[in-house]
């Protein structure tokens, strides 16, 4: 297994923000809900950290995001306009891969994935902004977002 200790603080924020990120990006794609949806953002990430506590390198990540105060994260990405953030988050996500394929185990990998995953859906569902037809919780700016997301975290 693999431990914190393995990535230089640089990394340690890359890894962090491939959390982060890509969710607020998912809150920002549709107006509205921002403050309940950071709760879910952070209710799921305890949840979590609460999952995957025997895992070291894992345990580490989520308790250094979750440490992290929700209106901190929002103040970061006030003045940041969504094309911006969306794309950044993109980046930083797919920096995320490569550094866990690089230096942690591909169970590790998959595990980071599936809280990425996760953790958007939770963010995507928790303010119900679709159009509800059809009992759709999500709009279809944060499907999109919700989307690329995928993309990067199915890529080989």
């Amino acid at each position: 297994m693999t431990t914190a200790s393995a990535f230089i603080p640089e990394e340690w924020e890359i890894l962090s923000a491939g959390i982060l990120q890509p969710a607020m990006a998912v809150s920002l794609a549709e107006r509205g809900g921002t403050l309940t949806e950071m709760l879910a953002l952070y209710d799921t990430l305890a949840g979590e950290l609460k999952a995957h506590s025997s895992n070291p390198l894992i345990a580490a990540l989520l308790d250094h995001v979750v440490s992290r105060k929700a209106a901190d994260a929002l103040k970061a990405y006030d003045d940041i306009a969504f094309e911006t953030l969306r794309d950044m988050a993109l980046r930083t996500l797919a920096s995320a891969e490569m550094l866990l394929r690089k230096k942690a185990t591909p169970e590790e990998l998959a595990v980071y994935r599936e809280i990425v995953r996760v953790v958007c859906h939770q963010v995507a569902g928790a303010h119900g902004e679709g159009s509800g037809s059809h009992g759709e919780k999500v709009s279809a700016s944060e499907r999109d977002m919700l989307n690329k997301i995928e993309a990067i975290l199915s890529s080989s």
